[in-house]
Parts: C-alpha cells; sequence; structure tokens
C-alpha cells in the first residue's frame, strides 16, 4: 500500500518548506495538495497558488511524487494547464502527477464571472477537457477545435504524458477516468466509496478497459491530528480490502504529528 499526504497551500514558505519536506522525509510515496483559487475554512485567509507553490517543492524535495488532488476545469484553459504541468513536473525531474476533476459550482467556478453551467454541460467541458490536456501532454503541437475548448498549433516542447489521477463519482464522468486516467480518486467524505468502485468497473466495461489497469487512490479527507492511529490504520486496512493501492490523508500543519508518523509506518 502507497501513502501520501495533502499539504494545504496555506503556510508561509519557510514553514510550508518544512511540511513538504517532513513529508518526504518520513518515507509517504506522494505529496499533493488542493487547487483552488480559495477553500473551506480558509476564507478570508491566504491561500497560494498549487502550481508555483508546487514548483518550489519540487526544487526542495528529490525523491516524492507530487500532484494536484485535483485541479477543476473552472479555474484554467487545457493550455495553461498543461503548460503549468510540464513545468513542474520537469522542475521536479518528472516527479509530477496530474490530479483532475469536473469542479463544482461555489466559488471557484463563479470567480470568473458569466453563467453557472448545468450538470451535464460541466461534465461534458469535463471529457472534453481531459481530452485536450491528454493531447497537449503528448504532442509537440497540438490543433484541436471542440464544443467548449480550442487550441492552434499550441506548442508544448519537451511534452510528456504524466500520470493522470481523475476524480469522478458519477456514471459519466466514471467514463472519462476510464479512458484517460492511470489512477482513479475516491473522497472518503462523500461516502458510497464501495459503490463508487463498482461504477468505476462498469464505466471500464463500456470503453473496454481493463479495471485492474486503473490504480485506485483513496482521499481520508480529514487532518491527521484529527484521526487517532488506529482510526486510520482502519481506513486503510479497508482501503486494501476494496483493492485500493493508495491511501492519502491531509498533512496536521500546525497540530499533533503522532498519527501522521504512524500513518507512515504503515506502508
Amino acid at each position: 500500500m502507497k501513502l501520501g499526504v495533502v499539504v494545504l497551500p496555506v503556510l508561509p514558505w519557510p514553514e510550508a518548506a518544512r511540511a513538504w519536506r517532513e513529508s518526504e522525509d518520513l518515507g509517504l510515496d506522494s505529496a499533493w495538495t488542493y487547487d483552488h483559487v480559495q477553500w473551506g475554512g480558509w476564507v478570508g485567509k491566504p491561500w497560494q497558488g498549487a502550481f508555483p507553490l508546487l514548483a518550489a517543492v519540487a526544487a526542495v524535495t528529490s525523491r516524492i511524487a507530487l500532484g494536484t488532488l485535483v485541479s477543476s476545469i473552472n479555474l484554467r484553459h487545457p493550455i495553461a494547464l498543461a503548460q503549468a504541468v510540464r513545468t513542474v513536473d520537469d522542475i521536479s525531474g518528472g516527479r509530477f502527477e496530474l490530479g483532475i476533476g469536473a469542479g463544482t459550482s461555489g466559488f471557484d467556478a463563479s470567480v470568473h464571472g458569466g453563467d453557472e453551467w448545468t450538470p451535464a454541460e460541466r461534465v461534458a467541458r469535463f471529457a472534453e477537457y481531459v481530452e485536450l490536456v491528454d493531447r497537449l501532454l503528448t504532442n509537440e503541437r497540438t490543433t484541436f477545435s471542440g464544443a467548449y475548448y480550442d487550441a492552434v498549433d499550441a506548442p508544448m516542447h519537451g511534452a510528456r504524458r504524466v500520470p493522470f489521477t481523475i476524480a469522478a463519482d458519477k456514471p459519466r464522468a466514471m467514463r472519462v477516468a476510464a479512458r484517460f486516467g492511470q489512477r482513479w480518486v475516491a473522497n472518503t467524505v462523500y461516502g458510497e466509496v464501495e459503490a463508487k468502485c463498482r461504477r468505476l468497473d462498469e464505466a471500464c466495461a463500456e470503453v473496454g478497459r481493463d479495471p485492474a489497469t486503473i490504480d485506485r487512490v483513496l482521499l481520508v479527507d480529514q487532518f491527521t491530528s484529527e484521526l487517532s492511529p488506529r482510526a486510520l490504520e482502519r481506513e486503510v486496512k479497508a482501503a486494501a480490502t476494496l483493492g485500493f493501492s493508495e491511501v492519502v490523508v491531509r498533512h496536521p500543519l500546525g497540530g499533533d504529528r503522532r498519527t501522521l508518523e504512524a500513518f507512515a509506518r504503515m506502508g
């Protein structure tokens, strides 16, 4: 079982650097951050940009995999996302993994203005967005004409198709994960994890893909300082039973480190 951690992008850089390096020093396999404009309990407080932060983290770490968990289609054009991905992947020496999801309504969706997308439009955009990012990261030049996104001779020199970790809950989004994902992530906060695993299997059958070729990541979306080692150990065992290959938790930031340290020993 691989183990990872989400480090929220809320700390001043000297403290943030210590938290990310701690994650690597503990022997964790991956370290991620959320990619938003603002989020949850941090409304009205500093919230760093994911990609500039990850570029800095890439420069002060050497082994641990780095990524977004997840980037939302709300925030950027696919060309801008692909360029940011390629840059951080280069700085990290090929350690970057792109977590990507359809996003939701709320601040990230409304901050740019314009009409709110319907659920049907959002999932249609998601499918097209992921397809275009896939093309951008596998070709030196890309021209694409879609219903929502276009690219005209877009350059991506040194492009590498980084692994995609795709967040999906519902059948149409699951089909996107089945087509393009090397990994799929489920969030425990929203429940129905076992049912979501079945839906992914069904989506793979629809597109003719062996579900065993998609690694499954379980995001236990809580700070480790809020969990006991025993409770987290139960989550890890349950994840293994359901076929997950990685469990990710939130770094405690300034909180108690004991559960995080115990978690790092569960791999």
